[in-house]
């Protein structure tokens, strides 16, 4: 993994040219930084995930990607676990997403160095790129959380993510997305 003092800086450009969209990397800040390694628990919960929401937002005329590039700023390239978008936004369906979608959603693997990058700086990256739902779901402690952007006059950056939902079980209903049982959601992944 490149470390910011060792690593030499690279624009988002340059690393889409560089990096296939099938490797397991995403630029932070012009340094590429190593992704997550995707286990049976994260898989699961993705596939889940997917199903249940694709209805919904092909119903909103939108689209789902898991694992695809987003193109966050002229140094920064992420890869959500799953985007979705219905407001009309624009895609090629061959480059990086570079508009603002309506959700991202990250399944957050147990490893200490992912907890905080989908927690901390992926909240922080998304929220600045307007990004108006973020979900996080942590399939060992069995968590979804959901954020909404929200405006914060006084605060510094003015808009930040507000938790407006954090659920272990039962059936639950965000604001963007469809109705989700959590207890199916947990008994898919340990099948």
């Amino acid at each position: 993994m490149a470390t910011p003092q060792t690593a030499q800086r690279m624009t988002a450009a340059e690393f889409l040219d560089t990096y296939p969209t099938q490797t397991d990397t995403e630029l932070w800040d012009g340094v590429v930084v190593e992704g997550e390694v995707p286990r049976l628990r994260h898989e699961a919960t993705l596939i889940w995930l997917y199903n249940t929401l694709h209805p919904w937002v092909r119903g909103r005329g939108g689209r789902l990607w898991t694992n695809a590039d987003l193109q966050l700023g002229p140094r920064d390239v992420r890869r959500p676990d799953l985007m979705a978008w219905w407001s009309g936004q624009p895609c090629d369906l061959d480059r990086a997403f570079t508009a603002t979608p309506d959700l991202v959603i990250e399944v957050i693997s147990p490893l200490p160095r992912d907890v905080r990058r989908d927690r901390e700086e992926k909240l922080h990256d998304y929220c600045a790129h307007g990004i108006p739902h973020y979900w996080t779901v942590e399939p060992l402690h069995r968590v979804l959380e959901v954020y909404l952007r929200q405006w914060t006059r006084g605060t510094i950056p003015d808009w930040q993510y507000k938790r407006i939902l954090a659920e272990t079980r039962g059936i639950i209903s965000p604001p963007a997305g469809p109705i989700l049982d959590l207890d199916a959601l947990w008994a898919s992944v340990e099948e």
